[in-house]
């Protein structure tokens, strides 16, 4: 079962076959960005574990950058090869698996995110009570801005 394009589809076929492409190239540029960055403060940026599981997930991505009917052209033969599940069912598994790895590198990006919000937040409490600035009414320690009190 082969999905073969007529004459007259195949422009449009091979633009929606670059136009799949270029979609890819923002999502390799922006891991690889993510990945290869190393700030010199050591709290900013994701953690190594969360950049593997980031360059995994790319990588078994990579079977997405073909569509599947790209991929049904290229596999002649589409026996099951385990009595159940065929080449592109196998495909469809391992970017289910690379979609649960990128939702794991979110989740983990989120709590070292929301651990340095909390910090971030007590160190600033604290500043606030060094200068004897109750940080409960902060509003009512600064200067207002309002004209008539020049």
């Amino acid at each position: 079962m082969s999905i073969k394009t007529e004459p007259a589809d195949q422009p449009y076929y091979i633009f929606f076959l670059v136009a799949f492409g270029i979609q890819r190239v923002p999502v390799i540029i922006l891991v690889a960005f993510i990945i290869f960055s190393f700030p010199e403060n050591k709290i900013e940026g994701p953690k190594i574990s969360s950049r593997v599981i980031l360059l995994i997930a790319t990588i078994l991505d990579t079977v997405n950058n073909l569509p599947v009917t790209l991929w049904a052209e290229i596999i002649e033969d589409p026996e099951c090869l385990f009595g159940a599940l065929s080449i592109v069912d196998i495909i469809h598994i391992i970017f289910w698996f690379a979609q649960v790895l990128f939702f794991i590198f979110l989740r983990q990006e989120f709590i070292r995110n929301k651990e340095q919000f909390l910090y971030n937040t007590v160190q600033t409490r604290k500043e606030y009570e060094q200068y004897g600035i109750d940080w409960r009414h902060f509003n009512e320690a600064t200067p207002s801005l309002d004209s008539s009190n020049n």
